[in-house]
């Protein structure tokens, strides 16, 4: 499913969606939530090694 920008303000105003915490920004963590809700799947983590 792809959103354009025009229609995730949409989205974020109706509080359908995440709100951004910058421009092009979202936190993690609540877009995880977010797609939990709509597909039931809770997305894996990336694991990062330094």
């Amino acid at each position: 499913m792809l959103n354009s920008p025009d229609h995730l303000r949409v989205l974020e105003a109706q509080g359908k969606f995440p709100r951004r915490v910058a421009p092009l920004m979202w936190d993690a963590d609540e877009v995880d939530d977010w797609l939990e809700q709509v597909t039931g799947i809770r997305p894996q983590r990336p694991v990062c090694d330094r």
